[in-house]
């Protein structure tokens, strides 16, 4: 499926400093599952990392707030993959609220990012996120527990194809991790329709996330 076009607009240079926060769910699924559409974003020779005919993929939900770039909300998920020997990670379904993102995001790093319609509401100890867009009706409630672990520090390496071009980045996660309990509503019929009804292995929020997105990779 071809990615609507966007305007024009102007956007920050990489790298993206971004700052807010997460809740996102990690599923076990089959590999036979997957839509069309993250198929088709993995660059040539990469292959989806897994076990058995199931690997993961990762639902996540974030918030991009005062102190970023770009201020927006985002949804997206994402799957492990291996390239060239080495563990990358390919994000084949994204929508954000923002034309900007969603311009620059495609023209530095070949994420295919759609626009969406996003309404965020907070209360304490509980995320609340409904996003639509065309045919996708999506929505989550979290709640969002106690501080958990020490803050995590993840390096990623991200690989795309977009518009016959393949793009290889590095981005940098840090946050405070939190135990989430997150009910998730993908819509059916609906491109995460394939999502829906299934149980997540686990959930986490993240507070004072912070991100560096789009380093240049060796």
């Amino acid at each position: 499926m071809s990615l609507e076009p966007v305007a024009s607009w102007p956007y920050p240079p990489a790298p993206w400093q971004l700052q807010g926060s997460a809740v996102g769910s990690v599923f076990i699924v089959s590999v036979g599952s997957l839509p069309s559409a993250l198929f088709a974003h993995l660059p040539p020779g990469a292959r989806l990392l897994g076990l058995g005919g199931y690997t993961l993929a990762v639902v996540g939900a974030l918030h991009y707030g005062p102190g970023s770039d770009l201020e927006y909300e985002e949804l997206l998920v994402a799957c492990p993959v291996r390239l060239n020997g080495r563990l990358h990670v390919t994000v084949g379904q994204i929508w954000v609220s923002s034309v900007p993102a969603a311009a620059g995001g495609r023209e530095l790093w070949a994420v295919p990012k759609r626009l969406g319609a996003f309404t965020r509401r907070t209360a304490p100890g509980y995320v609340i996120t409904d996003l639509g867009s065309g045919s996708l009706h999506v929505s989550l409630l979290a709640r969002v527990g106690r501080v958990g672990p020490p803050a995590l520090r993840v390096p990623l390496t991200l690989a795309q194809f977009l518009d016959q071009q393949v793009g290889l980045s590095r981005c940098q996660i840090q946050g405070r991790p939190r135990r989430a309990r997150v009910r998730w509503s993908f819509g059916s019929p609906g491109p995460l329709a394939w999502l829906e009804g299934r149980r997540p292995l686990l959930s986490l929020g993240l507070t004072r996330l912070r991100v560096v997105f789009g380093l240049p990779t060796d």
